[in-house]
C-alpha cells in the first residue's frame, strides 16, 4: 500500500493521472462517438435529400431544353434561357456527391476510432502510467508512456471532435441558411415543373411532330432511368444479403446489443447501403420527373 501513496507525488503527477482516468473513462463510455455519428447520419440524410431535390431541377431543366414560347414579338428557347441554371445544378450535385462522399468516410473513421481495441489500448497505457508514476526509478518510462497515452488519445478523439465543432458551427450559423436554401430549391422545382407543363393552345401539325420527336427522346432516357433504378435496386438487395452474412458472423450477444460494435465489415456494409439507397432515391425522383413530363407532352 506504501508504494500507491499519492502523498509522495508532485501535483503535476496528480492532475496529470486524473486527466488520464478522465480519459479512459469518456473512451469506454463513448458519449463523443455517439454525439458524433448521429449528427453524421443527420447530415448524410439531409444531404441525401438536397441531393435528390437537385437532380430533380436538373430532370425538368433538361424536360424544358426544347421547349419554345412565341409571344407577340419574338420566339425563344425555355432551355436556353435555363441552361446557365443546368450547369450550376450539375455542378453543385457533384459537389454534393463527394461531401456525401466525405461523410460516409468520417462515419466509417469514426466507427474505426470508436472500437473496443482503443479503449483497450487507452487502458493499458493508463495501468502503466499509474504503475511507474510512483518512484522516481521508471520517471523515463513514464515520459514515455505518457506520450503515447497523449498520442493514442489524439487518435482516439479527434475526429469526434473535429464532427462536433461542425456540428456545433451548423447548429450555430448554417442550419437555418441551409433550409432556407433547401426550401428555394424545392420552390424552383415546383416552378420548373408548372412551366414544363403550362397549356400552349391548340397544337400545329409541325408542333405536334415536334412532341413525337421529344416523346421518343423522353422514352429513351426513362428506359435508361428505369435500367439504372433497377441495377440500384439490385444492389441495395445484394448489400443487404452481404450485411446479413456479416453480422451472422458477429456474436448473437453483440447483434441485439445496440451498443455494441459488429466490426468494420459490418460498418462498411451499413455504409454501402445509406449512400446506395440515397442514390437509389435520387435516381427515383428523376424517373418520376421524366414520367410525369411523358404524360404532359402525350396529353398536350
Amino acid at each position: 500500500m506504501s508504494y500507491f501513496d499519492l502523498s509522495k507525488l508532485s501535483v503535476r503527477r496528480k492532475v496529470i493521472l486524473f486527466i488520464v482516468a478522465l480519459m479512459v473513462a469518456l473512451s469506454w463510455a463513448g458519449s463523443l462517438d455517439k454525439y458524433s455519428e448521429a449528427y453524421i447520419d443527420d447530415a448524410l440524410i439531409s444531404g441525401g435529400m438536397v441531393y435528390a431535390t437537385a437532380r430533380g431541377i436538373n430532370a425538368a431543366v433538361s424536360v424544358l431544353q426544347g421547349t419554345e414560347i412565341t409571344p407577340a414579338v419574338a420566339t425563344f428557347s425555355v432551355g436556353q434561357v435555363l441552361d446557365p441554371v443546368n450547369d450550376l445544378i450539375e455542378r453543385f450535385s457533384t459537389v454534393l456527391l463527394v461531401a456525401l462522399g466525405s461523410l460516409a468516410l468520417q462515419k466509417i473513421l469514426l466507427e474505426i476510432f470508436s472500437h473496443q481495441g482503443f479503449s483497450i489500448l487507452v487502458t493499458i497505457l493508463g495501468l502503466m502510467l499509474i504503475l511507474t508514476s510512483f518512484t522516481a526509478k521508471y520517471t523515463r518510462a513514464f515520459n514515455l508512456i505518457l506520450k503515447l497515452f497523449a498520442l493514442t488519445i489524439a487518435v482516439r478523439f479527434a475526429l469526434s471532435l473535429v464532427v462536433l465543432a461542425s456540428a456545433g458551427v451548423d447548429y450555430a450559423f448554417l442550419q437555418d441558411e441551409d433550409a432556407a436554401r433547401h426550401s428555394e430549391m424545392i420552390k424552383l422545382q415546383g416552378e420548373l415543373h408548372s412551366l414544363s407543363s403550362a397549356s400552349h393552345g391548340a397544337p400545329t401539325a409541325e408542333e405536334i411532330n415536334k412532341i413525337q420527336t421529344e416523346l421518343a427522346a423522353l422514352r429513351k432516357i426513362q428506359s435508361d432511368q428505369q435500367r439504372s433504378v433497377a441495377d440500384l435496386r439490385v444492389k441495395v438487395d445484394g448489400l443487404n444479403v452481404a450485411l446479413n452474412e456479416n453480422r451472422s458472423e458477429v456474436p448473437i450477444t453483440c447483434r441485439f446489443n445496440p451498443w455494441c460494435d459488429e466490426g468494420a465489415n459490418v460498418n462498411a456494409k451499413k455504409i454501402q447501403i445509406l449512400i446506395t439507397e440515397a442514390e437509389l432515391d435520387a435516381a427515383e425522383t428523376v424517373q418520376e420527373s421524366t414520367e410525369a413530363s411523358i404524360g404532359k407532352k402525350r396529353e398536350y
